[in-house]
């Protein structure tokens, strides 16, 4: 496994991305591998699984820093439920839909090319946050929207090859 320095050139190549959180032991992973819309993506252990794959495609010019991040294998995008309707987005489980999202996706530290990254809801401002393994007595754990913390660690993700 290797980080990515340059994410716009892996979206270009739409190169199979594993996305890891801030413990780089954990994978954004679809539930039970589902592929439908409203599918809970999870924090799961790192493993080589489709579950696991992701890839993104940059909706603005060169330079921009908004994607949209899809299953590597569903052909579904990740989401949370509310997105389509303009539902508030704070303690949303992340999903994925038919229907694509906008995420800003920048560097914690533009002097560290790999990482880790913020990916923050371009419309409500509200980041991604995995929740902490060890403080759940589950093997999996959720991914949800919270206000944008620049402290909090929970919120800062690595990419990876496969």
């Amino acid at each position: 496994m290797q980080l990515i320095s340059n994410l716009s050139a892996a979206a270009t190549a739409a190169t199979l991305l594993r996305i890891l959180d801030f413990s780089k032991q954990h994978s954004f992973d679809l539930a039970n591998g589902g592929c439908t819309d409203l599918t809970p993506v999870q924090s799961y252990t790192v493993t080589v699984t489709a579950n696991q794959e992701w890839t993104m495609t940059a909706t603005g010019g060169l330079g921009q820093t908004i994607y949209r991040i899809a299953s590597g294998t569903c052909n579904t995008f990740l989401t949370y439920p509310g997105a389509q309707s303009g539902a508030i987005a704070v303690r949303s489980q992340a999903t994925t839909r038919s229907t694509a999202t906008n995420w800003t996706v920048s560097l914690v530290n533009p002097a560290i090319p790999t990482g880790p990254w913020n990916i923050i809801d371009a419309v409500t401002n509200a980041a991604l946050t995995a929740w902490d393994h060890n403080t759940l007595v589950v093997s999996t754990a959720p991914i949800t929207l919270e206000p944008l913390n620049a402290t909090d660690t929970r919120q800062q993700f690595w990419f990876a090859t496969f």
